[in-house]
């Protein structure tokens, strides 16, 4: 039961760069600034990336995603797959298969976050992880409404590639610092803190390999990397537009006191 608890607190931060961005753009420094004088404004480097994935009229075309992929975790010599379902504009559901134990799931239905270990009864999440969770299930990233601010900080490297490193601060509240390729123009990963049952820790998502998933550009490898583990979650199929909403129901009796 506890490598399922940790497998499904390392997969989380990957999962959001699956859900693609949509409308709105980031706030940034104001014209005449010192530094917009030097660096691009956040909002462009938002602009860049949602046209090279594909442009905004292809993004607002899809209103939920269904990805099956394999993870593996070479470190402790763990493998397995998982299947991540989403949609507009706030629902969540990933389920986590470890051999010899079981399926896991967690999920978000724009409210309510629950986590279900194989074998155990469904539970709350609650406080910071259910504002990692929350922030995790936005399906459109870098829409206005979901973002509190973002701000340029330099021309950083990244992983070996000279990127745009932007702070972002996201509904409900939780920050993470996101590089985008000089080259291309493309997400290229982040770094954030995450709230764990052992308090917070650092987790560093490197992105790669962008292919074409009904003409919009996402990246089929992804490296999570925190407290000295690496995992590699490489995906296999994506579907667009088709997940019922019945999907992000949670389980039956599992609401917090005071709601419906």
């Amino acid at each position: 039961m506890v490598k399922a608890s940790c497998r499904k607190r390392v997969f989380l931060k990957g999962l959001p760069y699956f859900l693609l961005p949509v409308a709105g753009l980031a706030q940034s420094s104001p014209p005449g600034s010192a530094t917009s004088a030097r660096l691009p404004r956040a909002s462009d480097v938002i602009e860049r990336h949602i046209e090279a994935t594909g442009g905004r009229a292809a993004l607002q075309k899809i209103s939920s995603r269904d990805v099956w992929a394999r993870y593996e975790i070479p470190g402790r010599h763990l493998r397995g797959e998982v299947r991540i379902l989403s949609a507009r504009p706030d629902r969540l559901v990933i389920k986590t298969e470890y051999p010899d134990l079981g399926v896991a799931v967690t999920g978000f239905d724009g409210s309510v976050g629950w986590t279900t270990a194989p074998g155990a009864r469904p539970a709350l999440v609650r406080n910071g992880a259910l504002a990692d969770l929350h922030a995790d299930a936005l399906f459109d990233r870098y829409d206005e409404d979901n973002l509190l601010s973002a701000e340029t900080i330099e021309i950083a490297d990244f992983e070996g590639r000279p990127c745009v490193k932007l702070r972002i601060v996201r509904v409900p509240g939780r920050e993470s610092f996101e590089y985008f390729d000089v080259a291309t123009g493309l997400f290229a990963g982040s770094v954030a803190r995450r709230e764990t049952d052992k308090g917070p820790v650092t987790m560093r998502t490197i992105v790669s390999r962008y292919q074409l998933e009904d003409r919009v550009l996402i990246p089929h490898l992804i490296r999570i990397r925190s407290g000295g583990v690496e995992e590699i979650v490489t995906l296999m199929r994506v579907v667009d537009n088709a997940v019922s909403p019945s999907v992000f129901v949670p389980p039956p009796g599992l609401r917090p006191a005071g709601n419906p």
